[in-house]
This record gives structure tokens, sequence and C-alpha cells, in this order.
């Protein structure tokens, strides 16, 4: 499992982008090559697992950060909402489940060169 791949690759399957064009694996990128509306998927850690001493196996609880850049401010919140709302209803091979940290996108403000910022953070779930 690579819930930062994993994610990316469902944000593209949501139509939400095209991994590698517009969404990224890994910390925010300047804008310089890359597009200023984008998305970028981060793994972040996460919980310690839980073992299941009957098999001696363990459940994992990686977290991954996803952050939302763009231009304008309603575009920006539009596609962190849409990027919610696909992880929300997330059923992807492999993964018990997609937890939302947070109620809704974080605003995190503009970043130096005047781009809105949005953060969503995610907790996934496999044994």
């Amino acid at each position: 499992m690579e819930p930062a791949h994993d994610i990316a690759l469902a944000l593209q399957q949501a139509g939400l982008g095209t991994l590698g064009v517009d969404i990224f694996k890994g910390p925010v990128r300047p804008a310089n090559g890359i597009p200023v509306d984008s998305i970028f998927v981060l793994a972040t850690g996460g919980r310690a697992g839980q073992r299941i001493h009957s098999d001696r196996s363990e459940i994992r609880y990686p977290t991954a950060q996803i952050r939302v850049r763009a231009e304008s401010f309603a575009e920006g919140y539009e596609k962190a909402s849409a990027v919610y709302d696909a992880l929300f209803d997330l059923r992807y091979p492999g993964y018990m489940d997609f937890l939302l940290l947070q109620s809704e996108p974080i605003y995190l403000g503009q970043d130096a060169n005047g781009n809105y910022e949005w953060s969503l953070n995610v907790e996934c779930s496999y044994s």
C-alpha cells in the first residue's frame, strides 16, 4: 500500500485532475513549471497500528495531507470541496476506510505569490 499514491490516483479517477500534470505526490511545489491550480498529496505518517493477536497481523492507519492551490479563491474552495467529497465517498481496493480528520477543507490563506491554499487531512486504514 502507498496511501499518497493511491489517493492521488483516486482523485484522478474522480476527474479532479491528472497525476503528474496537476495532481502530484509530495509537498507543495512552486508554480515554476507546475500549474498554479494543482493538488498535492503528501504521506504524513499516522498513528500506530493495531495488532490483531489471533493471527499476528495488524491494522495500519497511515495519514496523508492533501493541499489544494488555486489562483482564484472561489475556484480553489470549489476544488477543495470536490476533493473532500471524493475522499468522503472513496472506496479503494485493499483499504478498509478513509476518514477525513476535519469537517471541511481548511483555508490556509495565500502563498507568497497570492495564490489561495486549502488543506485536508485523511486517515486511511488497511490490514
